[in-house]
């Protein structure tokens, strides 16, 4: 279980990884995959604020949906 803050912050961290090392995409591109799956049932745009297999999907919240954003304008320029 998890929630979608921790995983914009390692979203970001990946981004930012990927100039240094090679690896780094494919575990950045694992993270866009459980992006993809785990999606608010509010805006499918966003991403659910719990990420919990056992519950499902919930709601957004604000400051996960804006790291991973920020994560997806540092890897377009890496």
């Amino acid at each position: 279980m998890t929630t979608s803050e921790a995983h914009g912050y390692g979203m970001i961290i990946f981004a930012l990884m990927a100039g240094y090392d090679d690896s780094a995409k494919i575990y950045y591109d694992g993270m866009v995959s459980l992006y993809d799956l785990h999606r608010s049932t509010i805006n499918n745009n966003l991403m659910s604020w719990v990420i919990d297999p056992a519950n499902g999907n919930s709601d957004g919240a604000t400051d996960g949906d804006m790291d991973i954003a920020y994560s997806f304008l540092l890897a377009s320029n890496q």
